[in-house]
């Protein structure tokens, strides 16, 4: 792979993934077995919601280049949103075998205790992360009172909010989806996974802003298309 390609790639993901899994696709139909295009293909299915063939292509990566720890966090934190907890934890175990002291597996380690509702392990990993590496911050914690008066606001005149801290199964869209709109009116917001998309110094302010964002993108995309950070 050009440098010019992988700019190009680059350039595309974020706003076309669908035109980055076909620019991509064509590379590799063309014989080139660089790995970053597998990594750059899982990327752009995941961002384009296809949760199942970006885990795939991360495996295919795997199968090239299996001495880069990232593809392993990747593979496990998808498994993670689909809701497959014993196979994240599986794939987490066989690459801590492999490489030992990797401050992102003990994140995706602390991102899977959290979603399955171990949030003081989940917080004793962030922060074991962050203290490995620095640019793995731990998510803010932020005081839950004031964030559900501030969101109950943000939210309008007549809207109900109803605040957890994860969701209780994955749905459609994923254990990593910020919000659930129901009907318009209803508001579930998964503070935990709003959390996790702000910077450890952020305020409710901060919080309000990833909260708005998550609820225009809720109402534009269609169901199962929808991708949220880790």
């Amino acid at each position: 792979m050009r440098r010019s390609e992988s700019e190009t790639i680059e350039s595309t993901l974020e706003a076309e993934p669908q035109e980055a899994v076909a620019m991509i696709e064509a590379l590799i139909g063309a014989g080139d077995r660089d790995p970053d295009l597998r990594a750059y293909l899982a990327e752009a299915l995941e961002a384009a919601g296809d949760r199942q063939g970006a885990i795939a292509a991360w495996t295919t990566y795997m199968e090239i280049d299996p001495q880069w720890p990232g593809a392993y966090c990747r593979r496990a934190e998808l498994l993670v949103d689909a809701g497959r907890f014993d196979a994240a934890q599986a794939e987490l175990l066989m690459a801590t075998s492999m490489f030992d002291d990797e401050p992102r597996l003990v994140r995706s380690q602390a991102i899977l205790n959290e979603l399955r509702g171990d949030h003081e392990g989940a917080d004793r990993g962030y922060l074991e992360a962050a203290d490995r590496d620095y640019t793995l911050p731990a998510p803010p914690r932020l005081d839950r009172a004031a964030a559900s008066r501030a969101l109950l606001r943000a939210a309008g005149r007549g809207a109900t909010v109803v605040v957890k801290e994860v969701p209780d199964s994955p749905g459609e869209e994923g254990f990593f989806r910020p919000v659930d709109l129901n009907e318009g009116v209803e508001i579930t917001v998964y503070l935990r996974n709003l959390e996790r998309e702000l910077e450890s110094e952020a305020t409710i302010d901060d919080l309000l802003e990833v909260f708005q964002i998550a609820c225009l993108r809720a109402r534009e995309q269609p169901a199962g298309q929808e991708t949220y950070g880790r």
